[in-house]
């Protein structure tokens, strides 16, 4: 019986458009290196299917396989006749196009059909050009003029700060020594010193001045 010659060529897997032929009257697909056809791919058993050649043609065999063997998307419990452009895939990893040399013309028939969507041209919105202005010459100081500059600003500026600060804090204090020396001598002067020594804080200046002679005369 002569055997017609057909071919396997891979549209996915590990060995990308490689094209298998089948010459023998019985070929064999797996992962295992004793296989006809050598499919290094997890997805793929170690001895997946096979493909027989006998009076009606080729005839596609599953060998129980974990991840199942498909044809043009659908799979396989048992044998399967197949036909020119048909897909076969070895679980979700591995499809191979099943053809016929002898035909005359080769259909490919997709396990998955996906549709496109082509997307809308991209809108080109148009602007009115406008002239640029002309950059104008930046005038630059001196290169040493500059760099002291740059120097000197923040201690200028560190300096003023703080004799500001100080002034404020020289008038503040100027102005508390001032009130409290007004205070004791109008405190002194009222009432012949009265209500400053014979007041709530008597016994501040008597334990304060007492050492010294001092004794108030109180009512």
């Amino acid at each position: 019986m002569e055997i017609q010659t057909a071919r396997l060529l891979v549209k996915r897997g590990p060995t990308l458009h490689t094209e298998f032929v089948l010459s023998q009257a019985e070929t064999t697909l797996g992962r295992g290196t004793t296989n006809n056809i050598v499919l290094a791919d997890q997805e793929v058993s170690r001895r997946h299917a096979r493909i027989l050649f006998d009076a009606t043609g080729y005839i596609l065999e599953d060998f129980g396989s974990t991840n199942g063997t498909y044809v043009n998307g659908r799979r396989i419990s048992g044998s399967v006749h197949l036909q020119n452009g048909d897909q076969i895939a070895l679980g979700e990893a591995v499809i191979l196009q099943f053809e016929s040399v002898d035909s005359p013309t080769v259909v490919a028939k997709p396990v998955f059909h996906v549709e496109e969507t082509a997307d809308p041209p991209p809108r080109i919105i148009s602007e009115p050009l406008t002239a640029r202005p002309e950059p104008q010459p930046v005038k630059m100081p001196p290169a040493g003029e500059a760099a002291w500059e740059d120097i000197g600003q923040p201690d200028k500026s560190r300096r003023s700060s703080t004799r500001r600060r100080l002034l404020g804090c020289g008038c503040v204090l100027f102005f508390l020594i001032f009130f409290c020396m007004a205070s004791l001598f109008f405190l002194d002067a009222y009432q012949g010193g009265r209500l400053l020594y014979c007041g709530p804080i008597r016994p501040f200046f008597e334990t304060i001045l007492g050492p010294f002679g001092f004794a108030p005369i109180c009512p």
